[in-house]
């Protein structure tokens, strides 16, 4: 598909059930590494797609050969073949960006082309399906932390309290961690449990390490949430789960994932929108983010990769829950191939729109990757936050 439109502890991340990562799901299987893990219940069919090395450039179908006219010299043919290649860089720099945040953090920067400028990857590379599934005007970070699975954490608000700023939370970090924005809350008045209750502001959805008074995952979304897991213990909760071990999650065409729903009058709200913690967001577009649990180079699920899609806080120029899961799976296959081990991801969603942020843990402070919601405005308080501090195992 194409858009081509103008109190937490440090210790490791450890498996559920599987035993290689940080994220868990709720039920059966999950995500993990020496020190954390994502699971999956075995109600979810599963699919999976083969990727392509994301920084794998190929540029054969975008520079045909110069035009080789009668009385050119070959001073003239090198002119045009500099001035070519010249363009493809240009267009290149602009669409994708590396560079090492601190050692072991590794920071990917991708948007699309624009108008009039041709993509610098061929279909069906991780870079070009990540540029397909968004829109002119969104932004997708990567944070690739070498060996974070094994130093991270959740840190946290504590019991009745209000949410807190995720630049705030994450001064509980250690210095140089990657740090994303956490699971869900109840950010607004109004939102409700199964039995009609109406939790406080900042209570989190689903279990966490920093809270005993989060509120339970509403009964029709408990398949689809996982855990990130810190210690052998919960540490959050959140969801859809989307990839397990690098099988997709099928995400089915069901009410619980639609914002909309067929009424006599035409489409009406979801009923189901007023529950705390639900999932209706996942078939319109949002700002949107994810942490991954990755293979090392020796083939250990203890690499962790950070995704957020931003767009300034122009809700329509993000993406659905299906367009996310197919940037984030092409985003953390091609972070393990390119160490040279096949892609074995696993995935969990997190809370999108203005709670998104990523950053980097520094000596002096926070340093802001990426934030949802306009620029011009405070960042979003939230209920928790994941940090990643890189290793030396890889």
């Amino acid at each position: 598909m194409h858009k081509g439109k103008t109190q937490s502890t440090r210790s490791p991340m450890q498996p559920v059930a599987g035993g290689d990562s940080v994220l868990e799901a709720r039920s059966g299987q999950s995500l993990n590494s020496s020190s954390a893990r994502i699971s999956t219940s075995p109600r979810m069919a599963m699919q999976r797609k083969a990727m392509e090395p994301l920084m794998q450039l190929h540029m054969a179908n975008n520079s045909a050969a110069p035009i080789q006219r009668f009385g050119e010299t070959l001073e003239e043919q090198q002119a045009i073949l500099r001035a070519q290649a010249l363009i493809r860089g240009r267009n290149v720099r602009k669409q994708v960006a590396v560079s090492t945040e601190t050692e072991g953090i590794v920071h990917t920067k991708i948007k699309r082309p624009g108008a009039g400028r041709p993509p610098v990857a061929e279909v069906g590379t991780p870079l070009r399906t990540i540029q397909d599934n968004m829109w002119d005007g969104a932004q997708y970070d990567r944070l690739t932390v070498v060996g974070g699975a094994n130093a991270g954490g959740v840190f946290g608000t504590g019991n009745g309290q209000l949410p807190s700023s995720p630049e705030t939370l994450a001064l509980q970090a250690p210095s140089t961690s990657a740090v994303i924005n956490g699971g869900y809350f109840v950010h607004k008045v109004g939102l409700q449990t199964d039995e009609g209750t109406s939790p406080s502001i900042g209570t989190p959805v689903g279990a966490t390490a920093t809270r005993e008074d989060y509120t339970p995952i509403a009964r029709p979304w408990v398949q689809d949430y996982g855990h990130v897991t810190v210690g052998g213990g919960v540490g959050l909760s959140s969801g859809p789960l989307l990839e397990h071990h690098g099988v997709e999650t099928v995400l089915p065409n069901h009410e619980r994932f639609q914002y909309r729903v067929p009424s006599p009058d035409g489409p009406a709200e979801n009923p189901l929108n007023s529950r705390a913690g639900a999932l209706t967001h996942a078939s319109d577009a949002n700002e949107r983010a994810a942490i991954s649990i990755n293979k090392n180079r020796y083939g250990k699920n203890e690499n962790v990769v950070m995704h957020t899609l931003t767009t300034g806080g122009k809700r329509d120029l993000g993406a659905t829950m299906e367009e996310w899961q197919r940037i984030t799976h092409a985003g953390a296959s091609s972070a393990q191939r390119e160490l040279g081990v096949d892609p074995a991801s696993s995935t969990l969603n997190l809370d999108g729109g203005g709670s998104v942020y990523m950053g980097i843990r520094r000596p002096s402070g926070m340093s802001t990757v990426s934030r949802g919601g306009p620029t011009n405005q405070v960042i979003r308080p939230v209920a928790n936050v994941i940090a990643s501090q890189p290793t030396n195992s890889d």
